[in-house]
């Protein structure tokens, strides 16, 4: 029969591993919601549920595994250092590590409260401190974690760490920027134009549009939207990719372009928006050019 002392490393060991998997989960919805990556029969809002509730029960979890230790009889840690990052005197790197993530990943959670005081757009890069905090938290594992020798123990955790690295590294906007600008070293064909419209009443700004095609949508930190109104026959699959992810419908094309379409291009989306009146849309500026 197990002892007293093991009976709590076991719920505390449990505690910090269930975390640790939740938290893996609200990563991973985390960038389903973030690049639109959802089909038909994913609804939005459930997605949503799936990825709060991860996260905040993650989150409790984690801090109940932290004081647990410190209430623990002879317990490794005290609660200044529960606080305080890199002052354990035992396991500073381990420690601190994972006391860092811990208030990386509270600070995000208060965020959601000022999102609209500081723009959505500022939130959303703010909000992404959360994916260095689960990488953090992976250290933290590995490092301090008694019960990560077994193979079958910290192999799921590398693989959750090399995920979000690598699901982290390919989605964000700079390197679809470092792609065009290395773009545009190579030979093109003379540019024929397609005009772009964006519907005021309908569009939402959630930035979905930036993210896809930064080149040609932009939000602004006070949640203004500026796009560009015509772009080359090259940036046909950027549009359309925008037209998908778009929740609210709001973005169209106003005619289809003529001549070949590039060969990555996707299809129209069945539910193709009608097109806008050629004049401007009032509240979302419009130019030719995005300045840097």
């Amino acid at each position: 029969m197990p002892s007293h002392a093991e009976s709590l490393h076991l719920v505390t060991a449990g505690m910090g591993f269930v975390s640790f998997t939740l938290l893996w989960v609200a990563v991973l919805t985390g960038f389903l919601l973030r690049n639109a990556w959802t089909k038909i029969w994913v609804r939005r809002p459930t997605l949503h549920g799936i990825h709060h509730t991860a996260a905040v029960t993650g989150l409790c979890l984690a801090i109940f595994h932290g004081l647990a230790h410190v209430a623990a009889p002879g317990g490794a840690i005290t609660l200044v250092e529960l606080v305080i990052p890199f002052i354990d005197f035992d396991d500073p790197i381990g420690i601190g590590v994972g006391v860092l993530a811990l208030e990386l990943l509270i600070g995000a959670a208060l965020s959601v409260a000022i999102q609209r005081r500081i723009g959505y757009a500022r939130w959303r890069a703010l909000h992404v401190v959360t994916y260095a905090a689960f990488i953090l938290v992976v250290g933290h594992v590995l490092i301090s974690g008694p019960d990560v020798r077994p193979v079958w123990v910290w192999l799921p955790i590398l693989v959750a760490w090399l995920s979000t690295v690598l699901l982290w590294a390919t989605t964000t906007p700079l390197l679809a920027n470092v792609h065009t600008w290395l773009d545009g070293f190579r030979n093109r064909e003379p540019a024929r134009e397609i005009a772009v419209r964006v519907d005021i009443r309908l569009c939402a700004r959630f930035g979905f549009c930036e993210h896809v095609a930064p080149q040609i949508f932009r939000l602004a930190a006070d949640g203004q939207l500026s796009y560009l109104s015509t772009v080359s026959i090259d940036q046909y699959d950027n549009v359309v990719r925008a037209v998908e992810v778009c929740p609210t419908r709001a973005i169209s094309l106003a005619d289809r372009p003529r001549g070949p379409i590039p060969a990555q291009a996707e299809p129209m989306p069945a539910r193709r928006p009608e097109p806008m009146s050629p004049w401007a849309v009032p509240g979302l500026p419009r130019r030719n050019e995005i300045s840097p």
